[in-house]
């Protein structure tokens, strides 16, 4: 095959539902499916998922993409992932989470305590997560698992950011993002051999964490190879046997790496990305380490090898307009198909003569009565 016939195969894992997408090697779009999955909420402020379902979703996105482009499938030359911030368990017997499940959602905020404790310690981990540590962070969720459910914690047999878990599952190659260590987890890469905050697990009496699964193992930079994807995920997906699998990172961070351009390096100091999702992520790089309390990093290397990302922004506020369109009146969930096209055909004119500029001046307030709450403690942002 000519590299200038090959395609380029990318699956985003989101917080509901999995979307594959393929591109010619210039960047362009040219097929693109989705499949949903369920999230369990078993309990106030418990978010988990089962890997199965994700996987089954993933097959089915993949799967789709691919028959909207005839032959696509020999032709692609190359995969990744990527994926929300979510936790991925593996284990011997049962899963070890409620209602079957294996995964911790990312806003699973069952930890609040744990990430306070994490916090009284002043370990230096918080000078790179804003000076708290949020219960999004994955090591809140672990401690809680370990101290409440000490049966489950027995029966896991390591522990991957979602995006790894799913290189692994397609790969058989147990990795490591660098951007997924750097983000999630008491790992500092500009410390080098002592990136892992050892003192810090072994005061939290979890000196065996690195145990599990290949995290002692040195991660890989985002786009190095996984793997190759082994016969059965092939199978599974309609893909040939042997496809390079890249390292895969978060998927803001992925987000963010769609964004820019090639001068952007130049413009860092002057450039914000907002990536818009379930939350609301404004990602910035510098060339040197700043720390900016409540702002998450600065995570060195978690993108682009040398520099320092920095991440601010708000968690669920896509879920609260999704809430909005959900049980608004006007919504167009609620008010049928023909009184929503009304709506956009008084909006759209409006759009197209004032352009960028049109929602400077207007504000969207959604009806609900009640009192105000943060969304968790020690997210990226408050109410």
């Amino acid at each position: 095959m000519q590299e200038a016939d090959g395609l380029l195969l990318a699956v985003d894992v989101g917080a509901l539902s999995a979307r594959a997408g393929l591109f010619d090697v210039a960047g362009g779009l040219l097929a693109s499916a989705s499949a949903g999955f369920e999230l369990l909420r078993p309990a106030p402020h418990h978010a988990v998922y089962r890997m199965e379902a994700i996987w089954a979703a993933v097959m089915r996105a993949i799967r789709d993409a691919l028959a909207l482009h005839p032959g696509a499938a020999a032709r692609v030359c190359g995969m990744a992932f990527d994926a929300t911030s979510s936790l991925a368990l593996s284990h011997r017997g049962a899963p070890p989470l409620e209602g079957g499940a294996d995964v911790f959602c990312w806003a699973d905020h069952r930890g609040e305590a744990e990430a306070e404790g994490v916090t009284v310690t002043g370990d230096r981990l918080l000078d790179y997560t804003g000076g708290t540590l949020s219960p999004e962070m994955h090591l809140p969720k672990l401690l809680w698992l370990k101290r409440h459910d000490p049966a489950a914690w027995a029966r896991v047999t390591g522990a991957r950011n979602l995006c790894d878990a799913l290189a692994w599952r397609a790969t058989g190659e147990d990795r490591h993002s660098l951007c997924g260590l750097a983000c999630k987890w008491p790992f500092l890469p500009a410390d080098g051999e002592g990136a892992w905050r050892r003192g810090l697990l072994q005061e939290l009496e979890l000196p065996d964490l690195l145990e599990r699964g290949a995290l002692a193992r040195p991660p890989s930079p985002v786009g190095a190879l996984h793997g190759r994807l082994a016969p059965e995920a092939a199978a599974e997906l309609g893909l040939a046997p042997g496809l390079p699998v890249a390292i895969g990172l978060i998927d803001a961070e992925a987000g963010t790496l769609g964004a820019l351009d090639s001068g952007f390096r130049e413009a860092m100091n002057g450039t914000l990305v907002l990536i818009g999702g379930t939350s609301t992520c404004l990602m910035a790089f510098a060339p040197d380490e700043r720390r900016i309390p409540g702002v998450w990093g600065p995570f060195r290397d978690a993108v682009f090898s040398g520099l320092w990302l920095h991440e601010a922004g708000q968690s669920l506020t896509g879920a609260a307009l999704d809430a909005v369109l959900e049980q608004h009146p006007a919504g167009p969930r609620r008010a049928g198909a023909a009184e929503h096209a009304a709506t956009v055909a008084r909006v759209m004119p409006l759009l197209e003569a004032e352009g960028p500029g049109f929602a400077a001046a207007r504000h969207v307030v959604p009806d609900w009565l009640g009192n105000a709450r943060r969304w968790g403690r020690g997210g990226r942002g408050r109410w």
